[in-house]
């Protein structure tokens, strides 16, 4: 029944779409020039039907670059995923309701396993960047020395060539979930 878009400064665009079961897409917000200012929610004039199936895309894009008129550091700096407005992320929120609500179980369900994946994801992602947030000479590469004791056997593991440092491949072929898990 409604959508809503969040970004910062460095988004440059925004799109959801939804893809239904027959193979036909519906476009459900498209902001071809993102404005800090449009978070906001967005309500349809019309209730959209998204049958069971549907599959959501959500796609935003980010300039980071003195080209952007809306980015906020000039010069140019390296910005993070963050919770604050200098930070950056994006996400699209869709509100739903069941037609019969009988079938409410089954949204809450499908809801449910599709957040507990994305929680796994997003715990990689972090442990990542933590990682490589103490990358300090800015060479890609985090020494296990550097790491917090308590990460270090996770690191060791991770560490595929054995040379004693981390790299972001060698971390994103990690299963950094589960380690996180096993703590």
């Amino acid at each position: 029944i409604s959508i809503g878009g969040h970004a910062h400064y460095l988004c440059t665009d925004l799109r959801a779409t939804a893809m239904l079961p027959d193979g036909k897409a519906v476009v459900l917000l498209d902001i071809a020039r993102w404005d800090f200012n449009w978070q906001d929610r967005y309500t349809f004039a019309h209730p959209v039907r998204l049958p069971a199936g549907t599959k959501l895309d959500f796609v935003l894009h980010y300039d980071n670059s003195a080209d952007n008129a809306a980015n906020p550091n000039d010069p140019p700096r390296r910005v993070r995923w963050g919770r604050e407005s200098e930070d950056e992320m994006g996400s699209l929120t869709l509100q739903a309701v069941c037609v019969d609500e009988a079938d409410l179980p089954k949204l809450r369900s499908a809801f449910q396993q599709h957040v507990a994946g994305s929680t796994r994801g997003r715990v990689a992602r972090q442990a990542k960047q933590r990682v490589m947030a103490l990358d300090k000479d800015g060479d890609g590469k985090v020494a296990l020395d550097d790491l917090p004791r308590t990460w270090r056997a996770m690191a060791t593991r991770a560490d595929a060539n054995g040379d004693g440092f981390l790299d972001e491949a060698e971390l994103d072929q990690a299963d950094l979930d589960g380690a996180t898990r096993r703590r």
